[in-house]
């Protein structure tokens, strides 16, 4: 059974996610659409943009259990907050060195929004 829910349960603006059992970012994305995507990168940003108030998440946060467009999407997100520094903690050494997706990741379309963090890892954001 897949582990989404009609409604983008996860939007940022509903909060949903806080209510699920798993974390968003373990899920399993085999039929994710552009916009489950979107929230995702939302959340994790989000998470990011407050690290301290996250701690407890992100140090626990289990980067081999993750696909790897999440764990492209966080690396993105780390480097384009300049928070380089958590990608010598343990559990994020394993994304330090990804290369670029083979296949665009398109997070909106027709947008202005130009983010070389996410770009250099074939992210449209």
């Amino acid at each position: 059974m897949k582990e989404t829910v009609p409604g983008r349960l996860w939007s940022p603006l509903c909060m949903g996610y806080r209510v699920m059992a798993r974390k968003i970012y373990y899920l399993d994305q085999a039929d994710w659409t552009r916009e489950e995507y979107y929230d995702l990168n939302m959340y994790l940003n989000k998470m990011f943009m407050n690290v301290e108030e996250n701690f407890n998440e992100i140090a626990q946060m289990e980067i081999r259990r993750m696909s790897l467009i999440t764990k492209t999407l966080i690396l993105a997100q780390i480097r384009s907050k300049g928070l380089d520094t958590l990608l010598k903690w343990p559990n994020f050494r394993l994304i330090a060195n990804l290369e670029p997706l083979e296949e665009r990741l398109v997070l909106v379309e027709n947008t202005s929004n130009f983010n070389p963090a996410f770009n250099d890892l074939n992210i449209g954001w």
